[in-house]
């Protein structure tokens, strides 16, 4: 079933993403479709998920106490929560279905993460590591750089 509205929900979306992503009144639409799209492992085919990583790599300025100080949207207080949903979301799906079911999401922003660390571990983005770390099927995936990074942290 969300194959068949992913599609148009996908272009609908990805017109306007910044604006959508950085919305103050979180749109429940895009967050369960972002989350369909992991959960379902559809991320490959999935242009809405490319543009949402590049965006969230943007530094923009969107924290209304401190007006003109650019963070990188990652940091949101929408988005961090949508990236760490996400990761839940394919992690289940993975434990449901089995080896067959690759960690696509997650390996995505798990580099994105380490490529952007320093603006990463002093945000709210702490948390999507947080995450990762939580779950065994995902630990893997950050855990050597994080101890290496031991003393940043």
């Amino acid at each position: 079933m969300t194959q068949i509205v992913q599609k148009p929900l996908e272009m609908f979306f990805e017109e306007k993403l910044q604006y959508q992503l950085v919305d103050t009144k979180a749109n429940p639409v895009m967050k369960a479709l972002f989350n369909a799209i992991a959960a379902n492992g559809t991320m490959e085919n999935s242009d809405l998920v490319d543009e949402m990583i590049r965006q969230v790599q943007k530094s923009i300025s969107f924290e209304k106490n401190a007006p003109g100080v650019k963070k990188m949207l990652i940091g949101h207080p929408f988005i961090h929560r949508l990236l760490k949903d996400m990761v839940k979301a394919e992690v289940q799906s993975h434990r449901e279905v089995g080896e067959g079911f690759e960690l696509q999401f997650s390996k995505r922003i798990a580099k994105v993460l380490l490529k952007h660390f320093d603006e990463a571990i002093g945000g709210r983005a702490v948390f999507i590591f947080i995450e990762l770390l939580e779950n065994d099927e995902t630990t893997s995936l950050v855990c050597k750089e994080l101890k290496a990074q031991k003393k940043a942290i």
